[in-house]
């Protein structure tokens, strides 16, 4: 099932979900509020195990945004979720591993191998 909200698509596959971020950059706090509200009003009306997202599109954000992502990744957990990243350019990826970040979350080339992990 395909599902369109605003700044996002989600792929719903049974109990996982692809969410694409069709923005290319974030670049301010609306922006970033606005994805994770858009990620939130799919995710928590499912019944899921697994989310992963998508960077492909995505090759700049602000801090504030990464600060959302690991509030969301919380929020999921404290909901029995697991979060997941795929897709990332080497920009996106580099800004990730010099933050640590790579210790908070899964990262992984493709969709097929975030799924399937």
């Amino acid at each position: 099932m395909k599902i369109e909200k605003g700044t996002v698509t989600a792929d719903i596959m049974g109990d996982q979900a692809v969410i694409h971020i069709r923005l290319r950059s974030v670049c301010d706090l609306s922006e970033a509020k606005r994805i994770l509200d858009d990620i939130g009003d799919i995710v928590y009306s499912q019944d899921l195990k697994v989310l992963v997202i998508n960077f492909s599109r995505m090759s700049r954000f602000t801090s504030v945004f990464i600060t959302n992502l690991i509030a969301l990744n919380k929020s999921l957990r404290e909901s029995g979720m697991e979060l997941r990243f795929c897709a990332m350019s080497r920009q996106v990826e580099e800004a990730f591993r010099i933050g640590g970040l790579q210790k908070l979350f899964r990262m992984f080339r493709t969709e097929e191998e975030a799924l399937s992990a």
